[in-house]
């Protein structure tokens, strides 16, 4: 279901990941873009939730931390995965994907200092159908979690 690497140095994570959905998407009155939520979170853009992540590593790096070694986990249903629903579920929504990522990181700070951090980048393809007389058309919304946690202490 996926592959694991060891590389010296900080992860490569996508920039780019798309948190927005995709398919036969109604227009919805009163909205320019209404998929762009008209709300900001600090530090975390649902249009390109991976960036937290990059961007939390170039904090630490500016405060002097450094990522020395990072093993890389990736695991994907595209790999001959499968995905269970919850039974009750199924008739509202049909989970289409799963794909995950896990870094655990190995930082270092000025003195010398060793971290241990695991960051992680989720994402279920999750499609909903649209109901009225779109039958058939579906949307398919991408439920996405990103996560950095840093073991503080021995």
């Amino acid at each position: 279901m996926g592959n694991s690497t060891v590389t010296d140095g900080p992860p490569v994570i996508d920039p780019n990941l798309l948190g927005l959905p995709s398919g036969d998407l109604p227009t919805l009155d009163g909205y320019a873009d209404p998929y762009n939520f008209p709300f900001e979170f600090p530090d975390f853009s649902p249009t390109t939730p991976n960036m937290t992540l990059i961007n939390y590593l170039k904090a630490q790096e500016e405060k002097g931390l450094t990522v020395t070694k990072t093993v890389t986990l990736a695991v994907s249903t595209q790999n001959k995965g499968g995905i269970n629903n919850i039974a009750s579920l199924q008739t509202n929504a049909r989970p289409v994907q799963f794909d995950a990522i896990f870094w655990l990181e190995t930082l270092v700070d000025t003195n010398g200092n060793y971290i241990q951090q695991l960051q992680y980048s989720q994402r279920i393809m999750i499609e909903f159908p649209i109901s009225s007389d779109l039958s058939g058309q579906t949307i398919t919304w991408p439920h996405i979690n990103v996560n950095t946690l840093t073991l503080m202490g021995s």
